[in-house]
């Protein structure tokens, strides 16, 4: 819908867009959501802390995004049990494993990387045995948090986009991981249902 010009000149993919009122809204509408400066950081270190046994553990850098995302949440539901906000539980727990698989230049832009330090052993988390899956869920579920959903779906598409013109070319699957990386952030912030995820 904010795409308002497509050419093909020169062998290059040009497109326009304009601004979508939607995606704005969207991004304002989370200023009563979790904001970057209301994550508790004594919670998301207990979750980091939580973590870090597991991945010292390892012997390799691989490892299956679910065999940190199980305890991390496994984590948020006994909190959550003993009077934690789930909301609150699911996102220091969401934060926490991005610090493990998310793009790092979004770490650095939102400042989580110099703000909880890096774990001592960055893993390359993977999802269906992939990498940038993974990190496309992580990441993407880390935006739609703290700045909405239409933003972090337009974020994924343009990234896609943009790698449609290099060598890694557009992929769908990626798409797929982006879109399912939302929904879950949705479900873990949504106080109707924090609790049941």
């Amino acid at each position: 819908e904010a795409i308002q010009d497509v050419r093909v000149r020169d062998y290059q993919l040009q497109i326009s867009y304009r601004n979508n009122k939607a995606m704005m809204d969207s991004v304002a509408s989370h200023q009563e959501k979790l904001l970057l400066d209301r994550i508790d950081a004594a919670l998301v270190e207990r979750y980091l802390a939580h973590l870090e046994p597991i991945s010292q553990g390892l012997r390799g850098n691989r490892y299956p995004l679910l065999g940190l995302m199980s305890p991390a949440f496994e984590l948020a539901r006994q909190r959550s049990g003993a009077g934690g906000s789930p909301p609150m539980e699911n996102t220091a727990a969401l934060v926490s494993l991005a610090m493990y698989a998310a793009d790092p230049v979004l770490l650095e832009f939102t400042r989580l990387g110099s703000r909880f330090g890096q774990p001592a052993k960055r893993l390359e988390l993977t999802l269906h045995r992939r990498k940038d899956l993974a990190q496309h869920f992580v990441t993407s579920a880390l935006i739609s948090l703290f700045a909405g959903d239409k933003l972090a779906e337009f974020m994924g598409l343009q990234k896609e986009l943009n790698d449609s013109q290099t060598y890694s070319g557009f992929d769908l699957a990626d798409l797929m991981a982006d879109k399912a990386g939302i929904r879950f952030a949705e479900l873990a912030a949504a106080p109707g249902t924090a609790q049941r995820l």
